[in-house]
């Protein structure tokens, strides 16, 4: 059981901080602005990052990528509201955390 706690903390420590680490380095979904697909929405929202890194492998995709998201970034900026992205997360997370843990929380 301690173990099983000891996971589910690191995966919502690595779930908070892809979403700041996104969100700060404005990484996220973006607009093409120029050139045959304009308006094609590319990336991912700081929010879905942030939700995915609750399965490890997509939080170790993201640390592999992070360097080729930055440069995009830095072309595309992105600015994510974030007091509401981060209550969908804490919503989204206190719903998995919930979920995972209803046999204990209600008999």
């Amino acid at each position: 059981m301690v173990g099983v706690i000891v996971i589910n903390i690191v995966c919502i420590i690595c779930v908070f901080w892809v979403f700041f680490d996104a969100t700060s380095n404005n990484i996220g979904s973006y607009v093409v602005r120029d050139g045959v697909r304009k308006g094609c929405r590319r990336g991912i929202h700081p929010v879905v990052w942030a939700e995915l890194s609750i399965f490890i492998l997509p939080f170790i995709w993201y640390l592999i990528n992070r360097k080729s998201l930055l440069i995009a970034a830095e072309e595309y900026p992105v600015k994510t509201d974030k007091s509401v992205s981060f209550i969908i997360l804490l919503l989204l997370v206190s719903g998995w955390l919930l979920y995972r843990y209803k046999d204990y929380l209600f008999y």
